[in-house]
């Protein structure tokens, strides 16, 4: 692969420029490559610099800056460099939250597939924070609450769009509420215009390239964003029920806590590729976990186990046998340690994600 690669970097770099975004897709390809290999000084440059570009090119807060982030913070988790990790997810982190995950207005045809693609970033911020926590336990309060918000971004799901259809019916009972959504859209949409008239411009030769007109792109679209930001806040102190309904915002650690009971306990999952994420929120405490599990390992656990649940071939004289053994395991593995958390809690409120639902 690497004479390839190194051949398709070469071809871009003369007829594109050293500087076009089509290197940095190459320049990332390579670097990945030696990270699977292990070759953590060959990649960390190539990956500098494929963010480098992006950042150059793109800004510094556009989507496509976050991949170059993630790219080089899964190179430092690799290698345990998990403070610098870190650093770089909350970066992504604050790029996807602030664009990606926008229910009231990113109703575009790609938003499915950038919600897919940015769930997934948030699942490699939980292993990176884990990975942190371990080696950093004086953190492990900041790098719970942390988590815990990007744990919510990544479960937003394709419900959205219903409460989108449901906030636009509200907004039309309200002339004042129904201009400032609209205006709100508009801006959106035009900003997404903005997003593709850049990236065709930063993708010309450079010969062909007006480096004023690219300035006067990324201008007009911080004003855009700017103007975003301040009609939500609009939304958010004249119309508050609806900006909570239509665009909802993660819950911080410390709300959620004040908003539990004394004997009540929140116990949240998300399933990721290798591990189980595990948060337990009692009032006046919280832990973040990592479960070790493969999620096919889980699926087929589950899948086994509700076997016995299934009545659609049963009779009276030939009921399905429920697995208590495998049950019993499955709770071993999800609530591992968990006694200390969970004491004096009469009431659960359970978060399940993936096969655990």
């Amino acid at each position: 692969a690497e004479p390839l690669y190194r051949r398709s970097l070469a071809i871009r770099e003369k007829t594109l420029g050293p500087e076009h975004p089509d290197v940095t897709q190459v320049l990332n390809n390579l670097g990945l490559l030696y990270r699977d290999q292990g070759r953590y000084a060959d990649a960390e440059p190539l990956l500098r610099r494929s963010l480098a570009i992006s950042e150059k090119t793109l800004g510094p807060e556009h989507p496509g800056v976050a991949v170059g982030l993630n790219n080089l913070a899964e190179l430092f988790g690799a290698q345990g460099r998990y403070a610098e990790a870190y650093s770089l997810m909350l970066r992504v982190i604050a790029i996807l939250e602030k664009r990606g995950f926008d229910p009231a207005g990113r109703d575009t045809a790609g938003l499915e597939g950038e919600r897919a693609l940015a769930g997934g970033y948030f699942k490699d911020f939980l292993g990176l924070a884990s990975g942190y926590a371990n080696v950093a336990p004086t953190q492990a309060t900041t790098i719970t609450a942390e988590s815990f918000r990007a744990a919510q971004l990544a479960n937003i799901t394709a419900a959205d769009r219903a409460v989108t259809q449901m906030s636009a019916r509200a907004a039309a009972g309200s002339p004042a509420l129904g201009q400032v959504v609209r205006e709100r859209q508009d801006m959106i949409s035009r900003r997404n215009a903005l997003d593709k008239m850049l990236i065709r411009a930063v993708s010309k030769p450079v010969a062909e390239r007006v480096s004023v007109r690219d300035q006067q792109l990324r201008q007009e679209a911080t004003l855009i964003e700017e103007k975003i930001v301040a009609a939500d806040a609009t939304l958010r102190r004249e119309f508050p029920k609806y900006a909570e309904i239509a665009n909802p915002r993660p819950l911080d650690l410390a709300e959620a806590q004040g908003l539990l009971k004394q004997d009540e306990a929140l116990i949240s999952f998300i399933v990721g590729d290798k591990a189980v994420y595990r948060f337990i929120v009692r009032r006046d405490r919280a832990e973040f976990r990592e479960i070790k599990i493969e999620r096919s390992a889980l699926e087929l656990q589950i899948k086994t186990l509700r076997l016995g649940l299934d009545l659609r071939d049963a009779t009276l004289t030939n009921l399905p046998q429920f697995d208590a053994r495998r049950a019993n395991e499955l709770y071993v593995t999800l609530f591992a340690e968990s006694g200390p958390l969970l004491e004096g809690a009469k009431r659960l409120l359970l978060v399940p994600d993936g096969a655990l639902t």
